[in-house]
């Protein structure tokens, strides 16, 4: 996989659509927002009362940030890969799992056992740079650890990173939790990463998709999203002493990414497919994507934003089903 220090493409909330007819009660629009995982999130939900309030949006948060978090030291993933313990906790499993299968899908384009090599170039929890303690192919592979059971079974030196599946995940999280409150009609954002449910007056819920070269208030595309997730990741650049690189490091050579793509947005049935295959494709690039794409739809729509060659103009490529306004 290629890790993301993402570089979060905002959405703009416009308006919604639907799987069913909304209930004559349904009328009252609810707002929560708030921050997480080092960003914001920004949920809207249309019920006949307020029936989730912002605590219990912030404690189900909380329950992730304390199983996934490389920022906190308890976390699971934190003493996993200390080598304290080799528990999963359910929720960290269920991430892992998919994160392998994803990384095999994908021959290695989605990795969260690069972790060591983004410490390296300063973009971990410690923001600073580190040394990689031993060579980075024997650090980084799917086949670097396994699961079995409740336990992960690695090697000590090597180190977990979910960061490019985590928010998806999140989203994914918040949603199952709409879902047995009994309310349908909902759309859940956690730093750019979006899931929407049902209609908000009879209309689709829509999204603007920031300019990867702009402002974030400048929307490039309006993206019409039916029960469906959208993820984006981009191409944030850092400049280094003699030549612009990227937060996405590839798992292949152990270096930030060069590219054309500045963006890649994924529309999935679920968040955490749409995360994770954004990281992905920015890592595996426009014509291996689109190869991967044609042999391997796993009910994926996606919009590739690049820079040309030739004219240096921004330039966008779209699956069939990518459909913008």
């Amino acid at each position: 996989m290629t890790l993301v220090v993402r570089l979060f493409f905002l959405f703009l909330f416009f308006s919604c659509s639907s799987h069913k007819k909304s209930s004559s009660l349904e009328k009252k629009v609810f707002n929560i927002v708030g921050y997480t995982q080092g960003t914001t999130y920004n949920i809207k939900y249309f019920f006949n009362n307020e029936k989730i309030k912002k605590n219990e949006i912030d404690s189900l948060l909380d329950i992730i940030d304390y199983s996934m978090s490389s920022y906190i030291d308890s976390s699971n993933i934190s003493q996993i890969n200390n080598n304290s313990t080799n528990k999963l906790d359910t929720l960290l499993k269920k991430v892992l799992e998919r994160s392998i299968i994803i990384c095999e899908n994908t021959d290695g384009s989605f990795d969260v056992t690069i972790a060591p090599v983004v410490n390296s170039f300063g973009f971990g929890a410690q923001k600073k740079l580190q040394t990689i303690e031993g060579d980075p192919s024997l650090l980084v592979g799917c086949d670097k650890f396994k699961i079995n059971d409740n336990l992960i079974l690695k090697e000590n030196n090597v180190k977990i990173d979910v960061n490019g599946i985590a928010q998806g995940f999140s989203v994914d999280f918040i949603s199952s939790y709409f879902n047995s409150k009994g309310i349908f009609n909902y759309m859940i954002e956690i730093g750019g990463e979006v899931y929407c449910s049902g209609e908000k007056n009879n209309k689709n819920w829509t999204l603007g998709v920031s300019d990867p070269l702009g402002s974030p208030n400048d929307y490039i595309y309006k993206v019409p999203l039916k029960n469906k997730a959208l993820a984006t990741s981009g191409s944030t650049r850092k400049l280094s002493l003699d030549s612009n690189y990227t937060h996405i490091i590839s798992p292949s050579n152990y270096f930030p990414i060069q590219n054309n793509l500045l963006s890649v947005s994924v529309l999935a049935n679920n968040c955490m497919d749409a995360d994770a295959y954004a990281t992905a494709f920015m890592e595996m690039g426009i014509k291996r994507s689109m190869e991967f794409l044609e042999k391997n739809t796993y009910n994926l729509e996606v919009m590739f934003v690049y820079l040309d060659s030739l004219s240096g103009n921004m330039l966008d490529l779209r699956t069939d089903g990518f459909i913008v306004k």
